[in-house]
């Protein structure tokens, strides 16, 4: 569900028109909070730390994407595709991890791997321009949009509190 509100959101910020400014913008921060999670984790969780994530997978589906807003049914139609054949196992892609394997931990912490995760960001650019979603989600919320408008904030300080949390209550009962 979280994945179709980047489509959504996407449809919402670019479906009747195109800012090259305002998507670079988005893109950058996105990069930037991406960049920040594989930092902070490769120095607290060497072994594990996040080298392609929630925040690279909505970074790189963003970037991909956003040549559908304009198209529902084609962007519903790479979806169903994607799932098709994900659900067949097909294609492999996991050659594609022999050209890092070298430089990329085993596990990782939080792994989110392009397909079949993408899909659902092209499920969330239809439903986005569907008329029945629409009327369904005609009410604007002050409070709802405020959280939208700073979701990517909202959710690195969460990170942040919860590895602290975690960290604190890890030393203290470790001794």
């Amino acid at each position: 569900m979280f994945l179709n509100a980047v489509g959504i959101s996407l449809v919402i910020a670019y479906g009747k028109s195109f800012s090259l400014n305002k998507f670079i913008k988005r893109l950058a921060l996105l990069g930037l909070a991406a960049l920040s999670v594989s930092l902070g984790t490769y120095f607290l969780f060497p072994d594990a730390w996040v080298y392609f994530g929630i925040l690279h997978l909505i970074w790189t589906s963003t970037l991909i994407a956003i040549i559908f807003v304009q198209f529902p049914k084609t962007s519903l139609f790479v979806a169903s595709l994607i799932f098709i054949l994900g659900y067949l196992n097909l294609p492999d892609l996991s050659f594609f991890g022999f050209l890092l394997s070298d430089y990329l931990p085993l596990s990782s912490v939080d792994f989110y791997p392009l397909f079949p995760w993408i899909a659902f960001v092209f499920t969330g650019i239809y439903l986005g321009h569907n008329p029945i979603y629409k009327k369904i989600f005609f009410m604007r919320l002050p409070f709802l949009q405020l959280v939208g408008q700073h979701s990517l904030i909202i959710y690195l300080l969460h990170q942040v509190i919860l590895f602290s949390l975690v960290g604190a209550i890890y030393f203290l009962f470790s001794q």
